[in-house]
């Protein structure tokens, strides 16, 4: 009997996992055809529970008033719940509210230590933002070299991103592609 209880225990668990990606399926594709308002439905119930997608979709919908009000701190909020889980694009844009000092004070260190935590998992967005941050000595000391390194991490990300050989489609060679006479 105990068996059968772990057993029916284990299934309702996966049972409720798999309607949860439901739902932030539904509402992420809801988000994408720009219908906020069953997105915000779909994604709040997700977000109060730990998604950290669902959570950062609600900041970002918050950021932009997109299906809510516009408003800042509620964004952060949200994106702070999804970066303290580690989404990378949920680090990124609370530091670019602390660069920019949206919903608090401007607080370059902050900035720097959420986007540098985004840029360490790949995000080539605060890669970009870190290379210029340190090439051009804003908000934190000038240092070349560091912001060469970021450029760079940001540039191989964003090449993988567009090479075809990575994505499985494949190009022809230039002999091919001429227009035969």
């Amino acid at each position: 009997m105990t068996r059968f209880k772990f057993l029916l225990f284990v299934a309702v668990l996966f049972g409720f996992a798999a309607l949860a990606h439901a739902g932030f399926d539904d509402g992420k594709a809801a988000y994408d055809r720009g219908y906020f308002s069953t997105a915000y439905k779909e994604l709040q119930a997700l977000a109060g529970l730990g998604d950290a997608e669902a959570q950062y979709y609600l900041g970002r919908m918050y950021d932009r008033g997109q299906g809510v009000p516009e408003d800042h701190a509620e964004a952060m909020r949200w994106y702070r719940k999804a970066a303290n889980q580690g989404l990378p694009q949920a680090e990124f844009n609370l530091g670019l509210m602390y660069a920019k000092g949206q919903a608090v004070a401007k607080d370059n260190a902050e900035a720097l230590k959420w986007l540098r935590k985004s840029g360490e998992q790949g995000y080539a967005e605060a890669q970009s933002l870190l290379g210029v941050m340190y090439y051009l000595g804003q908000g934190v000391a000038k240092n070349d070299v560091e912001g060469i390194k970021w450029l760079n991490k940001s540039a191989e990300q964003r090449a993988a991103q567009l090479d075809p050989a990575r994505s499985g489609e494949t190009v022809p060679p230039l002999a091919e592609r001429r227009d035969s006479d």
